[in-house]
């Protein structure tokens, strides 16, 4: 077994713009059953926002993302919205001018319970963290209390 060790598990393109919360978490589920009868003990979620998807495939996504989190809430969620189509796409720009856009979006999935943002702008996503931060009872940035030893809710009742 794999005892210790960390992965990340990331939807792939093809998921509809109208796929439900539940497919998502189907998806999810089956996959971290798999890993943690591997021994695998962390597992960070990645719903591949913007991974061969469209704009309104990612949005979907985004909007998802407060019920995937309360499904799952033994993992880390890792949003990557940097420079992505879901930014330049609707507000009609190019991937270089996509910043404030970015922003606003990991503001949003921060919101949405995210942990981990991939970014290619290191310093406006830590300003949205730290904002964001105040603004909630817990810092959105923060683990779960127990990532070392997942239990996800949705896997046991299963």
């Amino acid at each position: 077994p794999c005892s210790h060790s960390s992965l990340a598990v990331s939807v792939p393109g093809g998921f509809a713009a109208g796929a439900s919360p539940s497919s998502l978490a189907r998806f999810f589920a089956a996959r971290l059953e798999a890993l943690y009868s591997l021994g695998v003990a962390d597992v960070i979620l990645d719903p591949g926002i913007g991974f061969g998807k469209s704009s309104a495939e990612s949005l979907a996504i985004l909007r998802a993302l407060p019920e995937l989190v309360r499904t799952f809430p033994d993992n880390a969620w890792l949003i990557g919205l940097s420079r992505k189509r879901i930014v330049y796409e609707t507000l009609g720009i190019t991937p270089d001018k996509a910043l404030n856009g970015t922003t606003v979006l990991n503001t949003i999935a921060l919101q949405g319970g995210a942990h981990i943002l991939r970014v290619h702008d290191v310093r406006p996503a830590v300003e949205a963290i730290t904002l964001t931060s105040k603004f909630s009872e817990a810092p959105s940035c923060s683990p779960p209390a127990h990532f070392d030893n997942p239990r996800n809710s949705f896997l046991q009742s299963s």
